[in-house]
């Protein structure tokens, strides 16, 4: 038998076996068809094609367009929790309501109290409930006034009422006593028994009484004061 061939000779099988030169593998290159792919081609043929690095993903973009993705829902509408709040005049109608069943029934709090929190929604309830029934109070009968004050007191100790509620409005009628008592002569009787009944309830405070008397022409405030038993 010879031996084996020689590493110039052809092979066994028919075919030239030489391995490719240097030369011949600096020849091959890339070439990007139009498609976006990239095909290698050289000496021993054409390679599978391959996805251009401009066509594969790139963590790196931006997020997909308002096209691309479907937009997210509006959020809810806040729920409105409670009574929709009354207008000005609904409200003093309300109040004038609350008023008389409390008078027709002083010792039913539960009510009342449910009637006041049905006023939650409406912006400066308690101030006008305060300030309407204070007013009522200096020319009213005397059952009313005093179911007006102990309402208002009854409600600055249950919490519903707080100085910033009453003070203001007070201090409106306390600006007008001189002009009240024309027609209502015993008017700083009744402006002493609400402010006494007020002081003891913590719905006004006691230095916030004097410094507004104190604003006050002298004998005004004096008649004031000496009808207030605190």
């Amino acid at each position: 038998m010879g031996g084996p061939p020689s590493r110039g000779s052809a092979s066994g099988y028919g075919g030239d076996s030489r391995r490719p030169t240097a030369s011949e593998r600096r020849k091959t290159s890339q070439r990007q068809s139009a498609d976006g792919f990239t095909e290698v081609v050289g000496s021993g043929g054409r390679a599978p094609r391959v996805a251009h690095s401009s066509y594969l993903p790139s963590y790196g973009r931006s997020a997909p367009s308002g096209r691309e993705r479907a937009a997210a829902p509006p959020p809810a509408a806040p729920v409105q929790t409670g009574p929709p709040p009354l207008t000005d005049a609904k409200l003093k109608i309300r109040i004038g309501s609350i008023r008389q069943e409390f008078i027709m029934d002083p010792y039913n709090e539960k009510e009342l109290l449910l009637s006041i929190d049905e006023l939650s929604t409406t912006p400066d309830a308690m101030s006008k409930l305060v300030s309407i029934n204070c007013e009522k109070a200096l020319d009213c009968k005397d059952a009313e006034r005093k179911g007006i004050i102990q309402m208002i007191s009854l409600l600055a100790t249950k919490g519903k009422v707080q100085p910033n509620h009453v003070e203001p409005g007070l201090w409106d009628l306390l600006e007008f006593m001189q002009d009240f008592v024309v027609d209502i002569p015993l008017v700083y009787q009744y402006m002493g028994d609400m402010l006494t009944a007020f002081l003891k309830a913590k719905a006004v405070r006691m230095s916030w009484l004097k410094e507004s008397v104190a604003k006050l022409p002298k004998d005004v405030g004096e008649k004031i004061m000496s009808k207030v038993q605190a």
